[in-house]
């Protein structure tokens, strides 16, 4: 049996955000993993995702998201 998982989906993972950069677009990461952080940092930077720690504030966090995106400022959310 094949597996995919671990290591080599995070790499692969790794591999299409540089190539989405490469054409210009800027991938962003919203998620309700509170382990993200383990790997989200390596995949995406410092700023490119966001960890929502209550998904019933995941519709407001995406709004915020938008307007911090548009305006180009860094975000955190507490």
């Amino acid at each position: 049996m094949d597996r995919y998982d671990g290591r080599y989906g995070i790499e692969d993972t790794k591999k299409a955000i540089q190539e989405a950069r490469k054409k210009g677009i800027t991938p962003l990461c919203i998620t309700v993993d509170l382990q993200a952080k383990e790997y989200l940092s390596y995949l995406f930077g410092k700023n490119g995702y966001v960890v929502v720690r209550d998904s019933k504030k995941l519709l407001r966090r995406v709004d915020f998201t938008k307007v911090a995106i548009l305006s180009k400022y860094r975000f955190e959310y507490p």
